[in-house]
């Protein structure tokens, strides 16, 4: 059973199988919490001794298989394992697009995540990524906190995205030029652009409005993850 379960959990590492079975890993009481409160559907859950103790209310859940210490680090993709490990299939979304973020050729996904994370916080519900890091990705969801399991995630093409986005405002984060965030619409959704060359120019084009935050210290840019998060809260504020 052991040489099975590290070669399926390790199988799920990769966006490949992870597409293929419909399934993520999901590492940490708060976050399988988060997950088991959602509308996605527990298909195993593995716990060790250790934590199986300190966390008794666990034993709710009808299906569980203790492991070792030592399994659980071979498995788990945390350096400091929390010991509770769970195998979850993604019920993805159908909900139409609504105000949010949209990750455009985002690569990291601690940025994805935090992003992920700002949206849940501030009720905004629709993250959509496009040619970006695979949402379902142990990092990204332990960089969201888990709230990615109260999100609409989206994957879709940039064309698909003018397509389906109805009235949904796009605004487009750029570091110069742009107006200011206050003139954005709160139920817009914001494009982050990729860490490195930001969006590409036509997708810019593409969008309703340019935004740019305003950095007074002269620095070139900000984070993508700060830079989306700044601009969806003074949205928020000037709603």
């Amino acid at each position: 059973m052991e040489k099975k379960l590290k070669a399926w959990i390790k199988s799920l590492q990769s966006p490949k199988t992870r597409k293929a079975t419909g399934c993520c890993v999901v590492e940490g009481l708060r976050t399988f919490t988060t997950f088991l409160n959602s509308v996605h559907i527990l298909k195993a859950l593995y716990i060790t001794q250790k934590a199986l103790h300190e966390h008794k209310q666990l034993l709710h859940v009808h299906h569980y298989t203790v492991i070792t210490e030592s399994t659980m680090q071979q498995i788990s993709a945390a350096t400091t394992p929390s010991g509770i490990l769970a195998v979850f299939e993604i019920n993805q979304t159908k909900a139409l697009l609504g105000a949010g973020v949209v990750c455009a050729r985002l690569q990291d996904p601690g940025n994805a995540g935090t992003l992920i994370r700002t949206c849940a916080a501030l009720g905004k519900k629709t993250v959509v990524f496009v040619e970006s890091v695979d949402p379902w990705s142990p990092k990204v969801i332990q960089s969201s906190a888990g709230t990615i399991a109260q999100m609409n995630i989206h994957e879709l093409s940039w064309h698909a995205l003018q397509k389906e986005k109805n009235n949904v405002p796009l605004f487009a984060l750029v570091t110069q030029h742009g107006q200011q965030p206050t003139s954005a619409h709160a139920q817009g959704l914001f494009v982050v652009g990729n860490e490195a060359n930001g969006i590409p120019t036509q997708w810019v084009k593409d969008c309703d409005q340019k935004i740019t935050l305003a950095m007074p210290g002269n620095t070139e840019s900000l984070n993508a993850a700060v830079a989306g998060s700044i601009a969806l809260y003074i949205t928020l504020l000037h709603k």
